[in-house]
């Protein structure tokens, strides 16, 4: 079981956290390259309940959602032993976006909801904080432009629809990070492109740097 003291490993964790087309991984890529962090990247199909949950949401969304947290707390121990690390993706978005989320569309009933909810919290009660969470921000007609931009055709649903479930998922971001205890920075990606903008990329990792007290060269 993790360490709530952080003495177990020695080194800085920072977590990123966004919506889905927010550029999450080129930033967590962005902040690795620069400050030399060790990049734990997200991986979802590893998940072998994925199939069954696409072709029957509701029946397969607890045992989906537990593999996730279980998954997460593994490749999080494991990085943490590695030294200093970002993480592309928090464990928090599990529970406070993604399994909220589909509780608030009906897809885990109330009493699967509760049992998840009590699971996650019994798992996760010795999970360190990060030394800084990023929050990456952008509004809902820009996600879609930057979902449409990469082209996945598992993500076609995402910008071909109204805007139902990615303006769900930034008010469940907006009103998690509103209420998030401990240090955090929040950017604006509506106004940054860290891909394709040489300044902005200097602007964040020097931000981020005087978050995380380290000093400028």
């Amino acid at each position: 079981m993790l360490k709530n003291d952080l003495s177990f490993y020695d080194g800085m964790y920072v977590g990123v956290a966004g919506n889905i087309g927010v550029g999450k991984s080129t930033l967590s890529e962005l902040i690795s390259s620069q400050l030399g962090f060790k990049l734990a990247e997200e991986s979802v199909i590893d998940n072998p309940y994925l199939d069954d949950f696409y072709a029957d949401t509701k029946r397969w969304a607890f045992e989906t959602q537990i593999y996730f947290v279980v998954d997460r707390l593994k490749k999080l121990e494991e990085y943490l032993s590695l030294g200093n690390i970002v993480l592309d993706r928090t464990i928090y978005e599990d529970r406070y976006i993604f399994a909220q989320q589909m509780f608030n569309a009906g897809s885990f009933d109330k009493r699967a909801f509760e049992t998840y909810k009590k699971y996650y919290d019994f798992a996760t009660k010795d999970v360190p904080q990060p030394d800084l969470l990023i929050y990456a921000r952008a509004g809902v007609k820009k996600l879609k432009r930057n979902i449409r931009g990469r082209g996945r055709e598992n993500e076609r649903e995402l910008y071909a629809s109204g805007n139902s479930y990615i303006a769900q998922l930034n008010a469940l971001y907006d009103s998690w990070i509103s209420s998030y205890k401990g240090p955090l920075q929040v950017f604006d990606f509506n106004n940054l492109d860290v891909k394709k903008n040489e300044a902005d990329r200097i602007f964040v990792i020097d931000t981020i740097k005087e978050k995380l007290g380290i000093a400028h060269p």
